[in-house]
């Protein structure tokens, strides 16, 4: 009988060790799953910061494109109709004669 209650005491003693290791391990992953989260976060708002980037790289790039497509349509035009070239501003010498 001794023996019995021996063995549900030190069955008992065990069980509280595991479950005080499980109670560790929880703590371990739910700090882990924190420190995931905020990676996570800021993860995705680099994601954003290089998406936002792209886009306003794109933007750019496109009203480039079309920049240099009318200035190019302005020469054709020019030399198609034999249009005055583009007017420069004066340069200095023309400023100082009276």
């Amino acid at each position: 009988m001794w023996r019995k209650l021996y063995e549900i005491v030190q069955d008992l003693f065990d069980l509280r060790r595991l479950v005080k290791g499980h109670e560790k391990r929880l703590d371990d992953f739910a700090l882990f799953a924190r420190e995931m989260t905020a990676e996570f976060n800021k993860l995705s708002d680099r994601v954003l910061r290089v998406e936002l980037q792209l886009q306003h790289l794109k933007e750019q790039q496109a009203t480039e494109r079309e920049n240099f497509r009318l200035q190019l349509e302005n020469l054709i035009l020019r030399s198609q109709h034999s249009l005055p070239p583009d007017e420069k501003p004066a340069s200095r010498d023309e400023e100082e004669k009276p």
